[in-house]
């Protein structure tokens, strides 16, 4: 009876131990996430500012122009071919024409070169036996150019373009830089009113992608009443139409293009007596 007793109590005790008892735990498991409640608001995620967002490689950006690529310098933009050269096209009261071998300049009447490598400058006529400027109005000299002024010619795609008087109506024209070739390709027109011309005749020009462009600055009567005004117009080298890009009325001023890729930037400069 004795070690009945003494059995059972030994049951007993180990009993509390085999309830306790269960599946070993990983010490590194993670704890399971809780399902959230069916009715329970989730928070929103958390956006960055609007604009700075990170782009795919192949999408469109959404940063400001200047905060993720630099402006283009002129040197990236300036085409030589088609494009006037507003950096060295002109210094002082001289334009510059740049090829290879030498520069090409103008005294109106006659196109002069600088050899670049001898440093040789002469008229452009390959004539030996020709008198060149000796002769003031030299018509047999393949260096006449006779342009309006020394800054109504210009260089484009190749060729020299100049405005040249013709019946007492400018006249523009072209001529390789050997100066053969030279062609008459249209009278500048000034729109449907014939005196438009002494309003918008342009003091200077430039060919830029396409376009003539001329500028200048003009003494008119307004009503009986004298005026001073600026203006800056156009042609269209293929369909030869003439436009008004930009005119004003003032007390002074010339005005200043500057030709930028696809723009032209202008500004007046005012000067007082």
């Amino acid at each position: 009876m004795k070690k009945l007793f003494t059995a059972i109590v030994a049951l007993l005790m180990l009993l509390p131990l085999v309830c306790c008892s269960g599946k070993p735990q990983d010490a590194n498991a993670a704890e399971p996430t809780p399902e959230p409640a069916e009715n329970e608001t989730q928070p929103p995620e958390t956006a960055g500012p609007a604009g700075n967002e990170t782009q795919e490689p192949d999408g469109p950006s959404l940063l400001p122009y200047r905060m993720h690529e630099p402006p283009l310098t002129y040197e990236e933009v300036y085409d030589p071919y088609t494009d006037f050269d507003s950096l060295r096209a002109k210094t002082l009261s001289m334009r510059l024409i740049d090829t290879e071998d030498a520069y090409i300049f103008s005294s109106r009447l006659y196109l002069y070169y600088y050899d670049k490598a001898t440093g040789d400058y002469d008229v452009l006529c390959p004539k030996p036996e020709c008198m060149h400027d000796y002769i003031r109005q030299n018509k047999t000299c393949a260096g006449f150019m006779n342009a309006i002024s020394n800054e109504k010619y210009c260089s484009y795609m190749g060729q020299i373009y100049y405005l040249s008087y013709s019946g007492g109506n400018e006249l523009l024209c072209r001529m390789n830089y050997d100066t053969s070739g030279r062609e008459n390709l249209f009278m500048l027109e000034f729109g449907d009113d014939p005196d438009q011309g002494y309003r918008y005749d342009p003091n200077c020009m430039a060919i830029h992608r396409g376009k003539l462009y001329g500028w200048s600055n003009q003494n008119i009567v307004e009503v009986g009443e004298p005026m001073f005004m600026w203006s800056i117009v156009c042609w269209d080298l293929e369909t030869h139409e003439f436009s008004v890009i930009y005119e004003e009325e003032d007390n002074g001023g010339y005005p200043c293009p500057f030709f930028f890729g696809d723009y032209v930037y202008f500004a007046n400069t005012k000067w007082e007596y």
